[in-house]
């Protein structure tokens, strides 16, 4: 009888590391995921199959000669691949002392508050609530960062630096959607 509440306790605990240390999700996982949160459409990000943005050398719009094919299917894989690779716990501190946060990294000088970046908190969460399994609030900030800033998507450097303008369909490759 001891022994098996000893287990359990010690079972208990794992439990609470496993949650305080956040989840890592796999590559399709996240995809449904994303899906499945409603974020198909969002900004102008489809998860459900291609869309056609309108671009020129300067990036105005322009008419459908213009016009460049854009996968967003996998946009929020790419970009979640290559700011957090999928894990609600990430974590990262700039050089400005400013931190990125959660599986979106969400930086504390614009999106959330750490207690000691000066911040706009645009999403009105505080950091941490960006760092654990329970992604409402970033869910939430997420769509909210898309569609009420106008860069949109492109608020994310990793989405400049790795996804923008390139062949995205490896992120989803493979994955039942």
């Amino acid at each position: 009888m001891v022994m098996k509440m000893k287990m359990q306790g010690l079972g208990l605990l794992v439990l609470l590391c496993a949650v305080a240390q956040g989840y890592v999700y796999e590559r399709c996982d996240w995809a449904r995921f994303v899906r499945d949160q409603g974020m198909d459409g969002v900004g102008g990000v489809s998860l459900a199959g291609c869309e056609y943005q309108t671009r020129t050398k300067t990036g105005t719009k322009a008419g459908p000669d213009y016009r460049t094919k854009l996968n967003k299917r996998e946009t929020r894989v790419c970009l979640i691949q290559h700011a957090s690779n999928f894990s609600t716990s990430a974590f990262r501190t700039r050089r400005d002392g400013s931190t990125d946060n959660g599986i979106f990294m969400f930086n504390s000088r614009h999106w959330c508050n750490d207690g000691h970046t000066p911040t706009t908190n645009n999403c009105g969460n505080s950091c941490s609530a960006f760092q654990n399994v329970d992604l409402t609030s970033d869910v939430e900030c997420a769509k909210s960062v898309v569609t009420r800033f106008p860069k949109g998507v492109s608020n994310w450097k990793e989405w400049r630096c790795y996804c923008e303008g390139k062949d995205l369909t490896k992120y989803t490759d493979g994955c039942t959607l």
